[in-house]
């Protein structure tokens, strides 16, 4: 079962850096099998389970959809030192329906939870959104993730479904 989660953005979301965390754009098909990699890992114990997906999944089901745009699909990536960075999460800004923006798969890798990461990432989406005009957004999940909920509800969306 779907739950379906909403949030009105009455002001512009604010930038809150967390030390050692950046977001990016996506850049190209090399990137496709990280943000394959980051959501097979971040569910890789969801119940419900997830199916995996390869490029082809990622090609059919985000990149020649109508609605995506590169630049609405972030990473999260941390600090390793050394000038190297790990990508721990993503999100990516859909809009299935004229003018109604939707969170697409937001993935944080489980050693990267409750750091900041989810947060960084859907205020990335909320900046989008409110530059777009857009000032409700909408979110699914699975009745069975329960923090994922939870997480939502942290961030002032509310369940509608």
């Amino acid at each position: 079962m779907v739950v379906v989660l909403s949030k009105v953005l009455v002001q512009e979301p604010q930038h809150v850096p967390f030390e050692g965390l950046g977001v990016r754009t996506f850049q190209g098909d090399p990137d496709i099998n990280t943000w394959l990699q980051v959501r097979e890992h971040s569910f890789a114990n969801a119940l419900p389970p997830i199916r995996s997906w390869s490029p082809d999944d990622f090609h059919r089901e985000i990149k020649n959809r109508h609605w995506w745009q590169p630049e609405r699909t972030w990473f999260a990536e941390m600090d390793e030192g050394s000038g190297h960075q790990q990508v721990v999460g993503t999100v990516t800004l859909s809009m299935r329906r004229p003018e109604q923006p939707v969170v697409h798969w937001l993935a944080v890798l489980p050693a990267a939870r409750r750091r900041g990461v989810g947060r960084l990432l859907m205020v990335q989406l909320e900046r989008e959104c409110w530059r777009l005009g857009h000032r409700r957004i909408v979110v699914e999940s699975e009745t069975g993730w329960r923090e994922a909920t939870a997480f939502y509800e942290q961030m002032g969306y509310e369940q509608i479904a």
